[in-house]
């Protein structure tokens, strides 16, 4: 970590030539003199931008500095909580990129030593940010922008896994890509700068998958001949030397506060004038803690005056309390009004995956292993469930608001009983069968374009498809059928509304 060190010389350097420049041109020195002295300060200048960055932290700043710019800036443009989550998530690649650059220097640490903890606490910090700020905007226009950041951002964990971190990258690319969907779907019609806003996240993430499938392919590269981790960070953290100022010694600083013994009521200051009340009374009350409250009584609604207009008009309460009337008794309840809720589950038995009672979860990831296991998810709620791998078939069974994303299937995907939910396919499926369901939407892939859509009792149902930009096309599933007898048989159509 040398290089931490003289680099803070050199800047300490050229900060007191340049004061010395000043001196000389208020006292009014030679030109001759000021020149010299203006070229000892280009020297410094000069050895200091010479100072070389790692070959890796100026590969980041290229594949990441663009994307983020452009990303930054359209945030910028749509302003309010949108630009504050974009500040966020650039400290947080500031983040990375300082322990990328502490990795250049310093052996590799033990990722479960508490050494390697304390080198990611900015990067957990900046990642808190962006977490906290999204769950502070639930309910807002712009919940889905926060939540794709959100769930995107998590991919700057790559520092930690190995040895294939870039596909970690990818999966949360593509965790974020389902809410971007989302936004595109909501803001196609109305504001084409919101698309263009999670094309550049969506970038900016692909960009960092790039960088570390060319530079860290199988894990983040340390230097094996640097020095400890710790006296990395230590060097890296340490606050550079200010210089003294050129004109003397500062001044001394001034005296401190007296301080005033709020307990001594000797020392407690007085009001004065007409009506002056002793503060020491009041500090006095207010060092009771809790039991200050003991003469307090309780007011019930009899003694309220906002709901008892007499009583505003003669300016004074009852102190006659009114009786307490007993709580109303709890009728019985009809059997399964109450629902115990079972704990959440994610089991493997035999080959079938089993994913149940998961409520406000949005990580529920499964990792298949073998195309002919199977995927059953029941009674979820306000979830996300991601499925890695190629499965024979995947069941939604009463869902309610959940997000499916998988990659492909070899049978089909089947929804029963659910409503408000959202099915991505990222490569193929040939059948998707709905059953009783309400308020949908499929997004398919242009491999599973071709790909069977069976519906029965369901309504509210879209199938999005993809198009050359990009982007999807949005197209409801019909509801209302004309039934008519040709030639002794009933032939059904979809009913056709043209303008």
């Amino acid at each position: 970590m040398t290089d931490f060190h003289s680099l803070s010389a050199l800047v300490t350097r050229l900060e007191k030539a340049t004061s010395r420049l000043e001196d000389l041109a208020v006292t009014g020195q030679s030109g001759a003199s000021l020149q010299s002295k203006r070229s000892l300060a280009g020297d410094v200048v000069q050895a200091v931008t010479s100072a070389e960055v790692p070959d890796s932290v100026r590969k980041y700043d290229e594949y990441i500095d663009s994307p983020l710019a452009a990303f930054v800036q359209i945030s910028q443009e749509i302003g309010g909580v949108i630009q504050e989550q974009a500040s966020n998530v650039t400290e947080l690649f500031s983040a990375e990129r300082d322990l990328i650059l502490i990795a250049t220097k310093a052996k590799k640490p033990d990722i479960s030593s508490t050494t390697f903890a304390n080198l990611v606490v900015p990067l957990q910090n900046a990642m808190k940010k962006v977490s906290d700020l999204k769950d502070q905007n639930r309910g807002t226009e712009y919940f889905n922008h926060l939540t794709c950041i959100a769930e995107g951002v998590p991919a700057l964990g790559w520092i930690a896994v190995e040895p294939a971190p870039a596909p970690f990258i990818k999966e949360f690319n593509n965790a974020a890509q389902f809410y971007g969907n989302r936004v595109i779907k909501e803001y196609k019609k109305k504001d084409e700068k919101h698309l263009q806003w999670v094309k550049s996240f969506i970038a900016l993430i692909t960009q960092l998958e790039k960088y570390v499938k060319e530079f860290h392919t199988t894990g983040l590269v340390w230097n094996p001949q640097g020095e400890s981790a710790d006296v990395a960070m230590a060097k890296a953290t340490a606050p550079a030397a200010s210089p003294a100022p050129s004109g003397g010694a500062p001044p001394p600083p001034p005296p401190p506060p007296v301080m005033t013994d709020f307990s001594d009521s000797s020392a407690t200051p007085k009001a004065t004038g007409s009506g002056g009340a002793d503060v020491g009374a009041l500090f006095a009350d207010i060092n009771q803690g809790s039991s200050v409250t003991v003469g307090l009584k309780k007011v019930d609604r009899s003694q309220m005056t906002h709901k008892n207009p007499e009583l505003r008009a003669g300016g004074t309460v009852g102190d006659t309390p009114k009786p307490k009337t007993p709580p109303p008794v709890n009728k019985a309840t009809k059997p399964g009004a109450q629902r115990v809720q079972k704990p959440p589950k994610t089991e493997l038995a035999g080959n079938k995956w089993s994913i149940e009672n998961y409520h406000d979860n949005s990580n529920i990831k499964i990792e298949a292993e073998a195309i002919n296991q199977v995927v059953y998810i029941y009674n979820c709620h306000n979830s996300i469930i991601q499925v890695s791998g190629k499965v024979g078939a995947i069941t939604m069974d009463s869902c309610n608001k959940c997000g499916l994303l998988f990659e492909s299937t070899v049978a089909s995907v089947e929804l029963v009983n659910s409503k408000s939910f959202a099915v991505q396919v990222q490569h193929v499926t040939p059948t998707i069968l709905l059953d009783k369901c309400d308020g949908g939407q499929i997004y398919l892939s242009k491999e599973s374009i071709n790909a069977e859509i069976l519906t029965a009792k369901c309504s509210a149902l879209n199938i999005l498809l993809p198009d050359d930009n990009e982007e999807f096309q949005e197209l409801p599933v019909p509801e209302q059928y004309k039934t008519t007898v040709k030639d002794g048989k009933l032939v059904t159509e979809a009913m056709q509304h043209t303008a």
